[in-house]
């Protein structure tokens, strides 16, 4: 169904020369984000600028990353 949905969009788009119909701006409600987004927002923000420190791990082979989940396991023990 949706491969036949994509190949109505597609086929109109070349018919139509463009975008099938006319875009708009939406106009409805905005949802705020929830205080555990802000948070995560802020941190990330205060991370950035250097405020808190970054404890982010860059693993570039598998056994790194098995090695940074053991050794987060045995933290949490």
């Amino acid at each position: 169904m949706r491969r036949l949905l994509v190949n109505m969009f597609l086929r109109q788009s070349l018919v139509e020369d463009g975008v099938p119909f006319r875009p708009r701006r939406y106009e409805g409600v905005r949802l705020a984000p929830t205080e555990e987004t802000r948070k995560a927002m802020a941190e990330s923000e205060a991370k950035e600028l250097g405020l808190i420190p970054n404890d982010a791990v860059e693993c570039r082979a598998e056994a790194e990353i098995r090695d940074h989940l053991h050794r987060l396991r045995e933290r949490t023990r």
